[in-house]
């Protein structure tokens, strides 16, 4: 699969196995295994950047790959087990 360059955010309110009241209603709650894969797949098209170097990028100008950021926006608990290990 090819990519434009561009920067990419990927939004994820929850990596958990059990869905939360909130991810409930919003949806947005991924499971491990699957986030895992999303990551494994986000690598081999371009880098997984922080969204500070990603907003650089951008400033700069002439992206010539695609980059990727992963937004956790609700920063509930499932994150930090599940997400945080997964992307240190």
């Amino acid at each position: 699969m090819s990519i434009a360059p561009g920067w990419y955010i990927i939004l994820y309110h929850d990596v958990s196995w059990e869905d939360s009241i909130c991810s409930r209603a919003i949806g947005g709650c991924c499971p491990p295994d699957l986030f895992e894969r999303h990551v494994d797949e986000l690598r081999q098209l371009g880098p997984i950047v922080p969204v500070d170097e990603g907003a650089e990028a951008v400033r700069r100008g002439g992206l010539h790959e695609p980059m990727f950021s992963l937004w956790f926006d609700d920063g509930l608990r499932g994150v930090y087990r599940n997400a945080f290990p997964l992307l240190q």
